[in-house]
């Protein structure tokens, strides 16, 4: 029989091995949960038991597969469930997607103000894009208005979030900057100019990949872009090829629809949206 100290300081049992292992299960008991056996004194690490071995290690793996249940969703599956969602609410998603799209789009022409306007317009802009396929995702009434949610009182958290950390992340990658520069002034030649921009990517791409989910956080949680940034940085940090891989699948949908003369990227841009938004949720459902 066996005594175990709970998480709130107080002493549980006696327990048999069965109903010690479905505490193990239940996450009421871990590696570092301190265990007694029942008539001795001495206190040690659950771990050290190693009858109970095999137990911590499987339910360490069902934790993990519930954190990145994603990681286990076929990429058919997504685009599915993508689908499903597009075409049950067709006029709605493609239409405000393409209503955001050409909105940003347009202001960027703009003479002098344009390109900074749509940079600060940008968060807010596809902040609320995110947050009205979420409601939609989760099964509650959406309107178009939804679709320019950000514009209230998060719309300078929104709008710092794509700055800060596209500046960050282009700073991040200041080596790759100074190849672009050599290389135009004809400084370096090809030989030191591939590996000088390749390398200086890496940090560049590890960063926009570690917050690519701060923009939804900040809409949907009401969250501060500097905290969002963080929980999207810790939530991606150990597992960031397989976000990368899953992302980079998601952009190539989105964007595949800009090869046929924009006409399927009516489609395609919403496709890649609901993709991102059912990834996020999987990220995050157990945050």
């Amino acid at each position: 029989m066996y005594w175990i100290i709970g998480a709130d300081k107080q002493e549980y049992g006696p327990a048999d091995e069965e109903e010690l292992r479905q505490w193990i299960y239940q996450n009421r008991a871990n590696s570092k949960t301190s265990v007694r056996l029942d008539g001795e004194e001495e206190w040690h690490l659950l771990s050290d038991f190693d009858e109970f071995s095999e137990d911590l290690l499987n339910s360490m793996f069902e934790r993990e597969e519930k954190n990145l249940g994603f990681y286990h969703m076929e990429f058919g599956e997504l685009l599915g469930r993508s689908w499903d969602m597009l075409m049950s609410n067709f006029a709605l998603l493609a239409g405000a997607s393409f209503l955001v799209w050409i909105i940003n789009y347009s202001i960027s022409f703009v003479p002098v103000i344009g390109t900074p306007v749509s940079l600060v317009l940008y968060g807010p802009l596809y902040g609320g894009l995110y947050a009205l396929f979420l409601k939609v995702k989760r099964g509650k009434q959406a309107v178009l208005e939804d679709a320019f949610g950000g514009f209230g009182p998060v719309f300078i958290q929104l709008a710092l979030t794509p700055i800060v950390s596209g500046l960050l992340a282009a700073l991040s990658g200041i080596v790759a900057i100074i190849a672009m520069v050599l290389y135009a002034q004809g400084v370096i030649s090809n030989i030191l100019f591939v590996p000088m921009f390749g390398l200086g990517l890496i940090p560049s791409v590890y960063l926009t990949v570690c917050w690519a989910f701060a923009l939804p956080l900040v809409i949907d949680r009401r969250m501060d872009f500097l905290d969002a940034m963080k929980l999207s940085f810790r939530k991606v940090n150990d597992r960031w090829f397989h976000v990368c891989f899953v992302l980079i699948g998601v952009w190539l949908v989105a964007f595949i629809g800009f090869l046929f003369c924009l006409v399927g990227a009516v489609i395609t841009v919403p496709l890649g949206i609901g993709m991102f938004v059912l990834v996020y949720e999987e990220v995050f459902k157990h945050e």
